[in-house]
């Protein structure tokens, strides 16, 4: 609620307005009157109290034309103190404070002496961190606006989310399986010797024939691996005739095994960045990948007000291939949004981020 906007004022009034007892002792040499009525220097009077309001404790997502001044339907100076110890804040996807489109000729001047801080980014999940938000949107036409943002005072753009870690590279493991018949290996070598590799072979894997090759021919030695399967463990032989017109050549009976991939772990997500709604963080750490699979790297820290999200830590190497890089962080916040519009600001304090 702020002091009427036309007709009578009183000092009682204004009393209300700074949440003091409509009673109390009050000035126009006080400071809080000329902060409130923008009467910072020079012989202070009462006219200039009217379309005044105060912001005397911490609020969030300020719309001050809806909100201080209940869409007034008049064209005049408008002015709003954020005092000194009080935070104007933002929820997520909200601007802190938005000033909001006055009648066509209005003024509006905001004295802050206090905090306006928007919202942090949120840590990237998926991908990149999201960015911060917003603190003052003021981007609206046939009005005109001046911000003195006062000495120990801040506006602030939340900062930027960190971005999801890397996921680790794959990798591969040799994994052999229980000897029954679907899955064994099966060679004639000429001797009952493991050590030999067969002249020919036959390799079961999941009941399905997955290799068979004859080098009687060409007297070609077989080498191991053999399309993509490894000879394990001997598990004994039998009498079989071999290569036409030679028999009576043992054939030979193995575990089989293969390569099997394994997944590279998770990356982390990202640290919030900060913002009226938190502090920034550190980004959580990648899980774990399979056997010879990379790490998760660990996701991006949050940005300080005003700065951007670091990017997440690429994903560990594993034996059978590189992990991915990290996500970008989310982009800081804008202390201002002004655009084209007819908006001053005067800095005595402290402003992070950008301006648009």
């Amino acid at each position: 609620m702020a002091t009427p906007i036309t007709g009578a004022i009183s000092l009682s009034q204004v009393n209300t307005e700074l949440g003091l007892s409509s009673t109390a002792t009050i000035s126009f040499n006080d400071t809080l009157y000329r902060q409130l009525t923008n009467q910072l220097s020079g012989t202070a009077d009462l006219s200039n109290a009217r379309a005044a309001a105060s912001v005397n404790s911490t609020v969030t997502n300020l719309n001050v034309y809806s909100t201080l001044f209940s869409s007034s339907g008049v064209s005049t100076s408008y002015k709003v103190l954020v005092r000194s110890g009080v935070t104007v804040g933002a929820t997520s996807g909200n601007n802190a404070l938005v000033i909001g489109q006055f009648p066509s000729g209005s003024s509006i001047v905001i004295n802050n002496y206090g905090a306006i801080n928007a919202h942090g980014g949120a840590g990237g999940t998926g991908g990149a961190g999201s960015p911060g938000g917003d603190a003052i949107f003021a981007n609206y036409s046939n009005q005109t606006v001046t911000i003195n943002n006062q000495s120990g005072a801040a506006i602030r753009g939340g900062g930027g989310g960190g971005g999801r870690g890397g996921n680790g590279g794959p990798g591969s493991v040799l994994v052999y399986q229980p000897y029954n018949s679907s899955n064994r290996w099966e060679q004639t070598a000429g001797s009952i010797n493991p050590g030999n590799f067969g002249r020919v072979v036959r390799a079961y894997f999941n009941g399905a024939l997955v290799y068979n090759q004859n080098f009687c021919d060409n007297g070609a030695p077989l080498g191991n691996p053999t399309g993509g399967y490894y000879r394990g463990s001997y598990q004994g032989y039998r009498n079989a005739v071999d290569c036409a017109g030679e028999g009576g050549d043992p054939e030979s009976f193995y575990v089989i095994g293969a390569n099997q991939a394994t997944a590279g772990g998770t990356g982390g997500s990202g640290g919030r960045g900060e913002g009226y709604d938190g502090a920034a963080a550190g980004g959580s750490a990648g899980s774990a990948g399979g056997t010879s699979a990379g790490t998760g790297g660990t996701g991006g820290t949050g940005g300080s007000y005003g700065n951007s999200g670091s990017t997440g830590s690429t994903g560990a190497s594993g034996n059978a291939g590189g992990g991915s890089a990290g996500s970008a962080g989310g982009s800081s916040g804008r202390y201002l949004v002004k655009g084209s519009s007819s908006v001053t600001l005067n800095n005595s304090g402290t402003v992070s981020g950008g301006l648009a």
